[in-house]
């Protein structure tokens, strides 16, 4: 039994939430799909800071800031695109910080409007 599994095991056997969920004061999930039916990004809200953002294998590295570029391992490509989108404005707009899931060398940044996409600006 992993030490991360105790968090959820209260929600059934298999640990699924449906929906965002808030897990700990502050550290909420928010189902993405996309890259995999399960799959999940982890905010985490205090006050009088900005959001702090993991979005998994839908941010992996600085291009996948464009919501229309996915891996060609994402189970579900169209729902990556539209869930991307939609987190990706909200991020921009609140000036989240992002954390992505595969950059070795600067890997926290933000997320900044660029005409109809997003760009990704490491700190």
């Amino acid at each position: 039994m992993q030490p991360e599994l105790e968090l959820v095991r209260d929600w059934g056997a298999e640990g699924w939430v449906e929906g965002e969920r808030e897990l700990l004061p502050g550290v909420s999930v928010v189902p993405t799909g996309g890259h995999s039916a399960g799959h999940q990004a982890i905010v985490v809200r205090a006050p009088g800071v900005a959001p702090l953002a993991f979005f998994g294998d839908l941010a992996m590295r600085p291009w996948s800031s464009n919501p229309r570029w996915v891996t060609s391992f994402d189970d579900f490509p169209l729902d990556s695109v539209l869930v991307k989108g939609a987190l990706f404005a909200e991020a921009a707009d609140e000036g989240w910080t992002v954390v992505l899931s595969h950059e070795a060398s600067r890997p926290i940044g933000r997320l900044v409007r660029d005409r109809d996409r997003y760009r990704y600006e490491p700190e």
